[in-house]
C-alpha cells in the first residue's frame, strides 16, 4: 500500500441480542436468529436467557435452558449464548451492562412482533431508542401488515429497524412443552435439544410415562 494512502475506516461489529425465556429453545428461535443475521448484516447474535422472566411464575432452571441453547447454537458460527446476572432483561440494569460489554459495537435487539408491539410501554425505553436498532420477526397472529404498521410508527424514534418474515411464526415453547408433557413428538425441536430433554426428564408429566 502506498505511504500516502490510508486504510479505510473499519466498521464497528454489529451484534444482535435475543433475550427471552427459551423454555425450551426451538427451530423458530434459531431460524429467526439466522434470518436476522442475514437481514441486518449482523456479525454475531447472542441468545440471552432470562433467569426469572416477568409474567412467568414457573420456568425450567436456567442451567438446563443454557445447556439447551448451547446445543442449539453450536453448529452456527454466528450464534452464541450470553449469561448475565440479571433476573430479567431490564433497561435500567441489563442495557447499561450490555453497552459496557459491547462498548464499540452496534447493538440490535431481536424481538418477536408480539413483543415489539408493546415496546413503547417499556420503562426507560427512550434509552433503547437512542442507542439501538431493532430486528422484528413476525410471530403468531400478527401478520406482516400489522407489524409493518408498528414499525412505521416507531421508525422515527429508532435509528434502524428491520422486519423479518419468520419461517415458523406459530412456533412456541408452550406448544412444545404441552406436546412433551403428553408424551408426543414436536417437530419444532432440534434433535440435540430433544435428546437433552429426554436424558434429563424435562417437561414430562409423570402420569403419561408410568403405568397405572
Amino acid at each position: 500500500m502506498p505511504l500516502n494512502q490510508s486504510k479505510p475506516p473499519q466498521k464497528p461489529p454489529r451484534i444482535g441480542i435475543f433475550a427471552g425465556t427459551f423454555d425450551p429453545v426451538h427451530k423458530g428461535h434459531i431460524t429467526f436468529a439466522l434470518k436476522a443475521a442475514d437481514s441486518a448484516d449482523l456479525d454475531t447474535i447472542y441468545f440471552l436467557p432470562e433467569m426469572h422472566p416477568r409474567g412467568k411464575s414457573s420456568v425450567t432452571h436456567i442451567s438446563h435452558r443454557l445447556a439447551m441453547l448451547n446445543l442449539a447454537a453450536r453448529s452456527h458460527s454466528k450464534l452464541k449464548v450470553l449469561e448475565l446476572p440479571d433476573k430479567k432483561f431490564d433497561m435500567v440494569r441489563t442495557w447499561p451492562r450490555l453497552r459496557k460489554r459491547f462498548k464499540n459495537d452496534q447493538i440490535l435487539l431481536l424481538l418477536g412482533s408480539d413483543v415489539f408491539a408493546g415496546l413503547p410501554s417499556w420503562p426507560h425505553v427512550h434509552q433503547l431508542f437512542e442507542d439501538a436498532g431493532i430486528v422484528v420477526g413476525t410471530r403468531g397472529d400478527r401478520d406482516i401488515a400489522q407489524t409493518l404498521g408498528s414499525v412505521v410508527q416507531l421508525n422515527k424514534a429508532l435509528w434502524e429497524v428491520h422486519l423479518v418474515e419468520t419461517d415458523h411464526p406459530s412456533a412456541s415453547s408452550r406448544l412444545v412443552r404441552s406436546a412433551l408433557a403428553q408424551g408426543q413428538q414436536n417437530d419444532m425441536l432440534l434433535k440435540s435439544v430433544h435428546r437433552y430433554i429426554s436424558q434429563n426428564w424435562l417437561y414430562v408429566d409423570i402420569r403419561t410415562v408410568v403405568p397405572k
